[in-house]
């Protein structure tokens, strides 16, 4: 089974800050992506079930 989700821009765009207030411009979304999994892993976990939950029924 093959299940295609799309992962919510809040993940991937918008700057960031740095402990020191230095603010950053976005990087690619894949590495955006992975920092933002990286550094909150168990709401992105909990966000991505709940896409993927969603999907599924969608097929169901």
């Amino acid at each position: 089974m093959k299940v295609t989700i799309e992962i919510p821009d809040h993940y991937y765009l918008g700057s960031w800050v740095d402990e020191s207030g230095i603010e950053y411009p976005p990087l690619d979304p894949a590495k955006e992506t992975l920092a933002s999994a990286n550094e909150d892993w168990k709401e992105f976990a909990f966000d991505m079930a709940e896409i993927i939950e969603k999907e599924l029924t969608k097929q169901s």
